[in-house]
């Protein structure tokens, strides 16, 4: 076992150091090429700087990454291994436009590229956090908040007249910048947990859930009230307020419709009743989903729903990897930690937390098998070895 180990060990480190020995060999490459006085391309070198350059700042970020992830270990070391990755890639698109677009103002812009990278780090550490009440929702509205400055200033560098013409004016920096400050409200909106109210918690939930989905809703709103209104309404004052308003009440409707739906419903009964929908026709005697899905989301109980799955994945003759892939998310499920001395309003404020975050779980899980059960493997393996069948 301990040579077997060992052998694994050495394998992983040779694979390692194929990085740093494909740098060398770019930059070995490039100095005989380009950066010796007798080589080929000394002459013209500058008009590739924008590729040499950039490369090699990304071969350099996949090198430090896997440095870092070999020797160091724990959720920070891999925080550090993306960070030396999104790094790599925000130097190598930052000397791409530095180089290939020498335009003062494009300069100027593309060093918003690195710090852009930054705020993908700070989300990354946020996710750190995720087991604190507050602290990950600030730091990722720290994040968005440099990505929405960043962005504005970088497209006002690039367009002063602010208007980004494609046959209709769009004030695209100014568009992006909001839609980070509605998301910033919305990570914000944690803060009334403290409110001891489940629905109020399942609304939060709703708002500091899917930001990409939400994203891009908000900077559609953002362009029609703005940008579209202004193009097609033009000095019509009265027009554009009755338009102004008609989108504002469709949004609130609409929002409020969601929340509505949100804030009355029993998640954990719906989920039950979905699982048990689902189709797959060999399982015939599972009698008890609904007792275990509500003890893993009301008590934190995974022995039921996981000896559950495992036993729905077996009558299906799921394969492991792919039944491993579905499960894991339940097994590692963990709840945000409980202070060693608190108050009884902030226990009950985490204690629904970890509700919420348990229910999260659960949807993911029951996703998966509906894919599954639907075909959608997601680049799963249907050759590898299915569950073992005991007679």
């Amino acid at each position: 076992m301990q040579a077997r180990g060992k052998l694994a060990a050495d394998v992983t480190l040779n694979k390692l150091m194929v990085y740093p020995i494909v740098l060398l060999l770019y930059i070995g490459i490039t100095v005989v090429l380009f950066f010796r006085p007798s080589a080929p391309g000394y002459s013209i070198r500058e008009n590739f700087y924008f590729l040499i350059y950039s490369i090699g700042a990304l071969l350099l970020g996949i090198a430090l990454k896997h440095f870092v992830s070999y020797y160091l270990k724990g959720k920070w070391a891999e925080v550090l291994s993306d960070s030396c990755f999104i790094m790599g890639i925000g130097f190598a698109v930052f000397l791409f436009f530095f180089y290939l677009l020498p335009n003062g103002s494009v300069r100027i812009a593309s060093i918003g590229i690195l710090i852009l990278a930054v705020s993908v780090i700070v989300c990354r550490i946020s996710e750190l956090y995720n087991a604190r009440v507050f602290e990950g929702s600030l730091i990722k509205s720290v994040s968005y908040l440099i990505a929405g400055i960043t962005i504005y200033f970088m497209f006002a560098n690039l367009y002063p007249k602010v208007y980004l013409g494609i046959g209709l004016n769009i004030s695209i920096g100014k568009l992006i910048f909001f839609s980070f400050i509605v998301l910033v409200i919305f990570e914000m909106m944690s803060l009334l947990d403290f409110m001891e109210n489940q629905i109020i918690s399942r609304v939060v939930l709703w708002f500091r859930t899917n930001h990409k989905t939400k994203f891009f809703t908000v900077l559609l709103i953002m362009y029609l009230l703005i940008d579209f209104r202004r193009d097609i309404m033009g000095d019509a004052v009265l027009v554009s307020w009755i338009f102004i308003f008609i989108v504002l009440i469709i949004v609130f409707i609409v929002l409020m419709v969601k929340l509505s739906g949100i804030a009355n419903r029993k998640p954990e009964q719906n989920l039950s009743k979905h699982l048990q929908k689902i189709s797959f026709e060999k399982i015939k005697d599972i009698t008890n989903v609904s007792n275990c899905i509500d003890d893993f989301v009301n008590n934190g109980n995974k022995g039921g729903i996981i000896a559950c799955l495992y036993y729905m994945t077996y009558k299906t003759g799921i394969p492991i990897g792919v039944a491993s892939s579905i499960i894991t998310p339940l097994v590692d499920c963990k709840d945000f930690e409980m202070p060693s001395l608190t108050t009884r309003k902030n226990y009950i404020v985490i204690e629904e937390k970890n509700r919420q975050n348990r229910l999260i779980v659960m949807e993911k899980v029951i996703h998966s098998l509906e894919l599954y059960g639907r075909g959608n493997f997601y680049g799963y393996r249907t050759d590898s070895n299915t569950m073992p069948k005991h007679y």
